[in-house]
């Protein structure tokens, strides 16, 4: 017989027998196309596959800077907190917005702008927020205020409220106001920094007010 009968013989012994080991197999390498690796070596084997390590596929211990057919990204030096984006032809590093801005007072005083926003520092601003307001007693003694600096007795009836953050004019708009009737009053002067206010009783007569009496002013500073 043969060697290369001898050779057939025993490779179709093997395959019947379901054992094709090194031992048993001769003849040349399997093509690609066939299902082999066309190679008879492992780097060989990996060229004519296209999976070549540190070319076509990461290294363990590798970088990327040898691949190739991979668009590049951009260094990450320096980029700590961005996230990768694209605009669909190349890559960058993006932040993350830190959210609205404080309005202005100018701004605030608006209230048209829906791109800032209000904070406690600039929320007084607000046209429709009370610049200012008070409660107090005939005796002075105040029990309730906000940006007033003192309160004046110029006699029966007669008091001034100085507010601290003056208005931007002269005609700020001033409410007054008691629990108790019957009581009248009257401004005797609304300025940008101070509001002077008369109380009388049923008869027009100059009276001390014998509840409590409430401001509340409005307009810009």
């Amino acid at each position: 017989m043969s060697k290369s009968r001898a050779n057939a013989e025993t490779l179709r012994t093997a395959l019947v027998a379901g054992d094709v080991t090194n031992a048993n197999f001769t003849g040349a390498d399997l093509e690609v196309g066939k299902g082999g690796t066309g190679a008879s070596s492992a780097g060989a084997a990996r060229t004519a596959l296209g999976v070549v390590i540190g070319t076509n596929v990461l290294a363990p211990d590798g970088n990327g800077s040898a691949l190739t057919g991979i668009d590049s990204l951009p260094s990450q030096s320096s980029q700590s907190g961005k996230f990768l984006t694209t605009n669909g032809s190349a890559a960058s590093w993006g932040t993350v917005a830190s959210g609205l801005s404080a309005a202005s007072q100018a701004q605030a005083e608006a209230g048209t702008d829906n791109t800032v926003a209000i904070t406690p520092s600039n929320g007084n601003f607000l046209s429709g927020v009370a610049k200012f307001y008070i409660t107090f007693d005939n005796n002075g003694n105040i029990h309730a205020s906000h940006n007033i600096t003192s309160i004046t007795d110029n006699g029966t009836g007669d008091a001034t409220v100085t507010i601290a953050t003056d208005f931007s004019s002269n005609y700020p708009t001033v409410v007054i106001g008691t629990p108790v009737y019957p009581k009248r009053f009257y401004n005797n002067g609304i300025y940008a920094g101070s509001v002077r206010i008369l109380c009388y009783d049923n008869s027009n007569n100059p009276s001390d007010n014998d509840s409590k009496t409430c401001l509340a002013g409005f307009g810009d500073q």
